[in-house]
């Protein structure tokens, strides 16, 4: 089941949000902005990129009474393909259904022309509806917090890049998304010849990993495992349900 919204980097993109002075609204118009960026400031050239899809390093999906997701992740610049590569490591609050989610993190995209990852956030209603994406003109190293956080006095999601927020969704997900809600926490890649985020040497961390009850009090999620698409995108917990690491070892 595809729960991710980086296929959706591929699809029209609408937002409606708040203090947007520090980002970059990536919109098609008659055309690819995304193709506008010059190659040469791309990423040296990786693999060949392989079938494009939604690949994963992390936890799936495991549903349990959640109203929110947050995590501290390191941030990696991983190696991308040699032609149209894509590479994150984000948190998320996804709904019981396919295409319900809400998405915060960092990426980095060679048809922008990145050499480093940026921060990112994107929602979606559900598979009727395009995801809305964006992303920080600035790029992103260290560790910072990702937050998505439900507000019952209003009826929407919260999303954070550490105590800032960035956006919150327009529409109230309990009306619209499926229940069986769950916090998923991964390293995702658009092609097979994309690296996750991380290192042998230098591995990207995901910490502190809690999800929001009804009193929106924050706890460590449960029964959370470690999986991923292939055998090279490797994952290590350091402590069950509270932190794990992945790296890319080919």
């Amino acid at each position: 089941m595809i729960r991710s919204g980086i296929a959706g980097f591929l699809e029209n993109h609408s937002f409606a949000a708040v203090g947007w002075a520090s980002l970059v609204l990536l919109v098609l118009l008659a055309g690819s902005a995304a193709s506008s960026a010059p190659r040469s400031l791309a990423a040296p050239l990786g693999v060949p990129c392989g079938t494009q899809g939604n690949y994963f390093d992390g936890t799936p999906y495991s549903t349990q009474t959640t109203y929110g997701a947050f995590a501290s992740i390191s941030t990696g610049n991983p190696t991308l393909c040699d032609t149209a590569g894509d590479s994150s490591a984000w948190a998320m609050l996804s709904g019981g259904g396919q295409c319900q989610y809400t998405q915060v993190g960092y990426v980095k995209q060679r048809n922008m022309g990145d050499v480093a990852p940026h921060r990112f956030l994107e929602v979606r209603r559900g598979c009727g509806y395009p995801a809305t994406f964006y992303r920080e003109s600035a790029t992103v190293s260290g560790t910072h917090s990702y937050r998505n956080s439900y507000i019952f006095s209003v009826g929407r999601v919260y999303l954070y890049w550490d105590t800032t927020k960035v956006a919150e969704t327009t529409w109230d997900p309990a009306l619209v998304w499926t229940p069986g809600w769950a916090p998923e926490f991964n390293g995702e890649t658009l092609y097979p010849g994309d690296n996750v985020p991380g290192t042998t040497g230098s591995p990207v961390y995901f910490s502190s990993l809690k999800r929001m009850l009804r009193d929106s009090s924050w706890v460590n999620p449960i029964n959370l495992t470690l999986t991923s698409s292939f055998s090279y995108y490797k994952y290590q917990w350091d402590t069950v349900n509270q932190r794990f690491h992945i790296w890319t070892q080919r």
